[in-house]
């Protein structure tokens, strides 16, 4: 089975995340679904009861416009009669085919109902009659009674329904905790698969990663002749197996040439060469050095807001400051120490500002101004964050709102000018005079908000070989600026 046959542990991870999420998301709709059928059960069930517990009124108010009609003969009367009669078909409709298999709500129902149409009947017989004679009379007397029997009827049909539909209430209560036990039990199977997928999958992959260590400690002790390492079921770790192999043979080729020009290479000045290579290297591990120093505070915090982001499920925000920190990641990762287009170094403090930005709202805000033609300069990396970083954290870190940093780039004469502030709350005079002495460097290395000026400061005379690159100026509660000069001749050339 080859290498491409294999699946990689991102798939198999992705397969078990995907398994889970699948069952969870079944769960929840199940759930949902159950929950939403018991609600709109019982909403049913309560406006029928609340319709009903309104008949016997109704009905009073039928015999009390009936009555009132007969006395007046006023037409509104009779049409409040009328909407009255309406009302009480609607009650009795809207439960007709709810009491079906309740046989005391269906005989209370037909009872009613039929008591309703003769009484709608007779009115009408007396409406329609001129005299009231002895005829008519007897029938009044007689729908005045059948009113008290609806009444009664009405309050029998009440009682009856609730309790029926308390009943059927309960069973569907009964009902749903079946249906939500059935539902746990099958969570909770395809959870312990997930589970158990996970755990074979982290078994192979610990398993794999000891016999990689294992290698890597026999190489470590020059042991060149060991067998490669095989092949595994995990596509990254066999990048990793091969890349392991590959140097073995790399560094047994390597020590083979180095024996063999051994002899030539004492006929050279080797002490001159080696003085050279090491202060070369010096600077470099300096500068490497430096630069990373930023990155696992700045990590810190980014996670920490990207992760609050996510838990309040804004998707969009969430993207454009997962793109941010990449874009901030990708640009350290390839400048390496070395020197970098400006282009770059901007886009990556774009980057930044954007996070801060999103992680102070109001408080703060970011201005970018440039006039300068940047074609062609290049900077030492990460010289621009470190100062807006100290703008944030220690010139507007009382701020509660209108918070600002401006950052301008203009050329002025044989020097490209890069100008940084806030209207934070400045820097006391004496320790104005301190920052750019060396002996505040380790006071700011040693702290955890970020690399410090004496950082940068450091970082430019060793790229441009000489002092006096950065002034600051500051007044307290007013704010701090601090300007940079980069020399236009050694920017325009180190590429």
């Amino acid at each position: 089975m080859g290498i491409l046959a294999r699946k990689s542990i991102r798939f198999r991870i992705m397969s078990i995340y995907v398994l889970i999420i699948i069952t969870m998301f079944i769960g929840l709709i199940a759930s949902v679904s159950n929950q939403n059928k018991i609600i709109r059960e019982y909403d049913h069930f309560a406006r029928n009861n609340t319709n009903l517990s309104a008949l016997p009124v109704k009905i009073n108010q039928s015999a009390q416009n009936f009555e009132q009609y007969l006395r007046g003969r006023d037409p509104n009367v009779l049409v409040e009669y009328y909407l009255v009669n309406k009302e009480i078909e609607g009650i009795l409709e809207s439960i007709r085919y709810d009491i079906i298999n309740d046989r005391n709500s269906s005989m209370y129902f037909r009872a009613l109902r039929n008591m309703q149409a003769y009484q709608q009947e007779a009115a009408e017989e007396i409406f329609c009659s001129e005299v009231l004679d002895i005829k008519v009379y007897i029938q009044f007397s007689y729908l005045r009674n059948l009113y008290t029997y609806m009444n009664r009827e009405a309050q029998m049909l009440t009682f009856s329904y609730l309790d029926y539909s308390t009943a059927e209430y309960a069973k569907l209560l009964y009902s749903s905790k079946d249906i939500e036990k059935n539902m746990y039990m099958i969570v909770t199977v395809f959870g312990l698969i997930s589970i158990g997928f996970a755990v074979a999958l982290s078994k192979g992959i610990f398993r794999t990663m000891d016999e990689i260590c294992v290698t890597a400690t026999q190489l470590s002790s020059a042991q060149w002749e060991i067998p490669d390492i095989k092949t595994n079921p995990f596509s990254e770790l066999n990048m990793v197996a091969d890349a392991f192999n590959n140097m073995k043979k790399n560094i047994k080729r390597y020590i083979e040439e180095l024996n063999a020009k051994a002899e030539v290479e004492i006929q050279l000045s080797h002490e001159k060469l080696m003085n050279v290579e090491k202060d070369k290297l010096l600077q470099e591990s300096q500068l490497l050095a430096l630069q990373m120093q930023m990155n696992p505070h700045f990590l810190f915090n980014t996670l920490n807001m990207i992760g609050r982001t996510a838990m309040l499920e804004d998707t969009d925000n969430t993207v454009l400051l997962i793109e941010s920190i990449s874009e901030i990641l990708r640009y350290n990762l390839e400048s390496k120490g070395k020197m970098v287009p400006i282009e770059k170094e901007i886009s990556a403090l774009r980057a930044y500002t954007f996070i801060q930005q999103m992680r102070f709202q109001e408080r703060m805000h970011f201005e970018f101004k440039c006039t300068a033609d940047l074609q062609g300069v290049c900077i030492p990396p990460m010289i621009l964050q470190p100062i807006v970083e100290n703008s944030i954290i220690h010139g507007l870190e009382d701020k509660k709102r209108g918070g600002k940093v401006f950052i301008t780039i203009e050329r002025e004469r044989s020097y490209l000018k890069i100008i940084m502030g806030d209207n934070g709350k400045g820097i006391e005079e004496n320790k104005l005079k301190g920052i750019l002495s060396s002996a505040m460097d380790a006071a700011e290395t040693g702290q955890k908000t970020s690399m410090g000026i004496s950082n940068v400061k450091k970082r430019l005379a060793l790229n441009y070989k000489r002092e006096n690159l950065i002034a600051i100026q500051s007044q307290p509660g007013i704010g701090t600026t601090v300007t940079i000069y980069l020399p236009m001749k050694e920017a325009m050339g180190n590429d």
